[in-house]
């Protein structure tokens, strides 16, 4: 389906690299989508300022930005990160959510930094995707910042959040928990059980057990399914019993509601 002019004089495509350098610049908008995804998985030097001109042209169509950021994540040089940091605060929404996974496992202070600012973003999708990117990150600041997600008001939000900090080192995670866990409110209390969710260790399933039998019947529903599908039969009992008492609860609320 490509024009003429992308062929070489011998019949066949013009290597995939020219492809994109011209793609990028083609009046056809077919052509700058199909450019810009194939721009994905190749890092040439080339390629690095016509990606950033797209990612920065703000009347260019919005699947080619946000492709171009991807492109440019798996570009190893510093203007490349540059411009992502730039597409962090752009207008557009899901530009910056692929601006924040592009971004996902570099270390160095000033992007980890520029995450952790967008945790306030105002879309609750980008604030996940850069929960996401900062747990590739496994640098104690950016688990710090995760941890203040607890007080999200997106349920996706705490869910991405709680999944990146349990890909922390359990050391670091079980130490935090700890301090959190001292003078916990009810949110982090259902924070923390989103996490142990996603670790199941002998450690996790032990706070979980505790958690199952709490007088707030949300937080032993959350506990009940944080513990399902666990190895460990010595909690089977545990779980029979924070069922009943959980049904029990139900009937009486229905019961209620009726009179």
């Amino acid at each position: 389906q490509l024009p003429k002019d992308y062929f070489q004089p011998d019949g066949s495509p013009i290597p995939r690299k020219e492809l994109v350098v011209r793609g990028l610049k083609d009046n056809s908008q077919q052509m700058r989508q199909m450019a810009a995804k194939a721009a994905i998985g190749l890092d040439h030097e080339e390629l690095v300022e016509p990606l950033i001109e797209a990612l920065a042209n703000q009347f260019e169509v919005e699947s080619v930005r946000f492709m171009a950021a991807e492109a440019l994540g798996g570009m190893q040089n510093e203007k490349s990160v540059e411009s992502l940091l730039n597409a962090l605060k752009d207008d557009n929404v899901a530009v910056r959510y692929s601006a924040d996974a592009a971004l996902s496992g570099r270390k160095d202070d000033r992007v980890i930094l520029a995450l952790i600012e967008r945790l306030n973003d105002p879309d609750r999708y980008v604030r996940s995707s850069v929960a996401y990117a900062l747990g590739t990150t496994g640098e104690p600041a950016a688990m710090d910042a995760l941890f203040s997600c607890s007080e999200d008001e997106s349920e996706a939000v705490r869910f991405s959040a709680a999944k990146a900090i349990a890909s922390f080192s359990r050391d670091e995670v079980y130490a935090e928990l700890d301090k959190s866990l001292e003078k916990a409110d009810r949110s982090m209390i259902l924070f923390a059980i989103e996490i142990l969710a996603n670790i199941k260790d002998e450690r996790a399933v032990k706070i979980l057990r505790v958690h199952l039998k709490s007088e707030d019947s949300d937080i032993s529903y959350r506990a009940s399914l944080a513990l399902a599908g666990s190895e460990n039969t010595d909690i089977i009992d545990d779980l029979i019993e924070a069922a009943r008492r959980l049904d029990n609860e139900l009937v009486a609320l229905m019961k209620e509601s009726a009179n």
